[in-house]
């Protein structure tokens, strides 16, 4: 499920500079754009920094975004419809499916909760807001933090809607275990929010709850992407680059056809960004940098495919896929040899230890690994003319079987030829 942030001060400032900028009644159709709203973003961002009033008008939006203004929801609508457009292409380029449920949806049933939270008396009235300290979560000070619910102008906030949302996953949805994935900014906001949802029983030690924290993705040059100040480079043009980018390396290729061309360069930029994402631990920062990630060598996707391709080209050869005799086999086994079945056997391990802490790189790492084990075999030991050919036949096969089942969970695309 997407999360979507469709909802809050961000809608409220951008809502607030269209309704200044143009005259708009319910029924308004706006000229929007991509690139104009984006600018318009980039405006209303500066004025909300700089300018009390437009920030104070901006918050009054978001309030009546809550309230259902048939003006505020008519542009709410138009930026939501072209958002999700823009997101759909993103997802079908990266071969992501995902049901859209973001923070509108929970809109209705954000004063439920409020009534429902007030009569289980564990909220409290601070400077005008309605509050929950927990005893636990305090500032430097030593006084308890506020984990806010309802503002003082009345509005709702983010800690509003996702103790309704734990509440709604649980008892609508029946979800059973439930994974956030935000920046690790978010660590005590997610931190209190589990802590009160559990005494106030929203759920219970059957439940599983988790937060993954994530670090910041750099530039190259190690300045990050900014996103709230819209002045970040766009998702969809850093994927476009990368494509862009594999397209060149592989240009001078022959024997292959434009479509095929054109659908390899696609698969080859969109495997390395996403590998290169998935391969570092979530909690670091790290830099984003394209010629390291389509390089042909090292801990990048094009070469654990180049592997498998290898693979792909033996059995061709051979004409054996599948059913490969294991009978009479030599039980003399090479260094490479034993190096590689030891490896292919820690995969369940391997598996469990990532389910377990719920990260990624260590099946990233442990599939750089085996494609790495598998070109020292392939280099070492000669598998159609040797005695151990059977043997062998089928260590290649066990290793194409392993790689796929790791790609598959990764998502990451297979390459027949490269």
């Amino acid at each position: 499920i997407n999360h979507l942030g469709d909802w809050g001060t961000q809608f409220g400032m951008l809502i607030y500079l269209l309704k200044k900028k143009y005259k708009i009644n319910y029924k308004t159709k706006l000229n929007l754009t991509l690139d104009n709203i984006s600018t318009y973003y980039k405006l209303a961002k500066i004025h909300f920094d700089f300018n009390k009033n437009f920030k104070i008008n901006s918050q009054i939006e978001v309030n009546k975004l809550h309230k259902k203004n048939p003006i505020s929801i008519n542009i709410w609508k138009q930026i939501y419809k072209l958002s999700i457009k823009s997101f759909n292409k993103i997802y079908k380029l990266l071969n992501i499916k995902i049901f859209n449920k973001g923070e509108s949806f929970y809109n209705s049933l954000l004063e439920k909760t409020i009534i429902n939270l007030n009569k289980k008396n564990i909220t409290i009235k601070s400077n005008k807001a309605q509050c929950i300290f927990i005893e636990k979560f305090k500032n430097k000070k030593n006084n308890m933090l506020p984990f806010i619910i309802k503002k003082s102008n009345e509005s709702y906030n983010y800690s509003t809607t996702d103790i309704t949302t734990i509440k709604y996953r649980i008892f609508i949805e029946k979800a059973k275990w439930i994974i956030y994935i935000t920046d690790s900014g978010q660590k005590l906001h997610f931190n209190m929010l589990f802590k009160i949802s559990h005494k106030i029983k929203y759920y219970k030690k059957k439940h599983k709850i988790n937060h993954i924290k994530f670090g910041l993705i750099l530039k190259s040059n190690g300045k990050k992407f900014k996103t709230r100040s819209g002045k970040n480079e766009k998702l969809i043009n850093l994927i476009l680059l990368g494509i862009n980018k594999a397209f060149n390396i592989i240009k001078y290729k022959k024997n292959i056809n434009k479509n095929k061309f054109i659908l390899e360069a696609k698969k080859i930029g969109v495997n390395s960004i996403k590998f290169s994402d998935l391969s570092y631990n979530p909690i670091s920062n790290y830099k984003f940098n394209y010629k390291k990630i389509l390089n042909f060598n090292g801990y990048t996707s094009s070469f654990i495919l180049y592997a498998y391709v290898r693979i792909i080209s033996i059995k061709n050869k051979t004409k054996i896929i599948k059913k490969i005799s294991i009978n009479n086999l030599n039980k003399q086994y090479s260094l490479e040899e034993q190096n590689l079945i030891l490896h292919i056997c820690q995969f369940s391990e391997m598996l469990s230890s990532s389910i377990k802490v719920l990260n990624t790189h260590k099946l990233t790492l442990y599939l750089y690994n085996l494609a790495n084990k598998f070109h020292i075999f392939f280099h070492k030991c000669n598998v159609n003319n040797s005695s151990n050919k059977t043997f062998r036949l089928l260590l290649c096969n066990i290793t194409s079987d392993t790689m796929n089942k790791c790609l598959y969970i990764l998502n990451i695309k297979k390459i027949k030829k490269m």
